[in-house]
């Protein structure tokens, strides 16, 4: 999060409401409580993730200091992002501890906003209703209740064309350039169909490429995405693929078998939900070997 931030998505809305609350010592206390932070660290919007010497450009959304250094990170998530936290986590240092607030606590993050919601809506009744705060904190349990209790931020996930920008980077300059383009789909409310590729996105920096799956309840799945802007590639779990591609099981063999040699080599051990990211560089130097794979799905 950060002073270009993009306010009209759900998640920095609640991001930054948060953040003014911290304000409130009861608020902050409780979220340094239950992450077992020091009650005298300051969270604030993080500008980048420090890898040893340098800040790359993953970013967190707050950043923790302790006496003006820096101790961790925190991951705020609507819904729940454990391939995001990872990644974070495999490049911070030693020394930096990264954390997690998913939406709801079942989703397995270190605090949820579901807890957070409980704690300010209880706390919200005890001061007067004509001060700054419960204003303040009545924003926040409107913003938690509609996009994570009542779920609404899944409706606000709209996936649309990917950007000019993004169709100008290698990856997806490849698979225009390799595969037919009565083979892809990315028109905007496009739908996918047996035999194609359906290109698509939530945000403008980012995209989603594809594939049909009469398994899922959506009839598409995910084969490789990147998100954010963030300079490695996600892709589904092997269990996951077995799944939902019951009848591609060549394809699913191969392709799994090229992204262990490129580093994935968690991809058969992981749960069906989780993902594993692979460097962009690393999937730039053989997306051809990828798109050869990929069009084993295409008829």
């Amino acid at each position: 999060m950060h002073i270009h931030e993009d306010t009209s998505k759900p998640e920095n809305r609640v991001n930054i409401t948060l953040f003014h609350l911290l304000m409130n010592e009861g608020i902050k206390n409780m979220i340094t409580e239950k992450l077992g932070l020091d009650k005298n660290c300051v969270i604030f919007p993080a500008s980048g993730l420090v890898i040893e010497d340098f800040v790359s450009s993953h970013r967190p959304d707050f950043v923790i200091q302790l006496n003006n250094d820096i101790i961790g990170y925190i991951e705020v998530e609507l819904g729940k992002d454990l391939a995001q936290v990872k990644t974070y986590k495999d490049l911070a240092r030693d020394d930096i501890k990264i954390y997690s607030i998913f939406g709801k606590k079942e989703y397995g993050g270190d605090l949820s906003l579901e807890e957070i919601y409980s704690f300010v809506k209880n706390k919200k009744g005890k001061i007067p209703n004509d001060s700054q705060e419960h204003y303040s904190m009545k924003l926040l349990l409107e913003l938690i209740k509609y996009y994570v209790i009542d779920g609404n931020y899944k409706a606000n996930n709209k996936r649309t064309s990917i950007s000019d920008g993004m169709k100008d980077t290698p990856i997806i300059k490849a698979l225009y350039n390799s595969i037919d383009n009565d083979k892809i789909i990315d028109e905007e409310g496009g739908k996918i169909v047996e035999g194609k590729l359906l290109i698509n996105t939530i945000s403008q920096s980012g995209y989603s490429v594809r594939v049909y799956s009469r398994e899922s309840k959506n009839k598409q799945l995910s084969i490789m995405a990147r998100s954010k802007g963030e300079p490695r590639i996600q892709f589904p779990s092997y269990k996951k693929m077995k799944n939902y591609l019951p009848n591609n099981i060549d394809f699913v063999e191969e392709y799994t078998n090229l992204l262990e040699n490129l580093g994935a080599m968690t991809i058969k051990e992981i749960d069906k939900t989780e993902r594993v990211s692979i460097n962009l560089s690393d999937v730039e130097k053989n997306i051809d070997k990828m798109i050869n794979v990929i069009k084993m799905l295409l008829s």
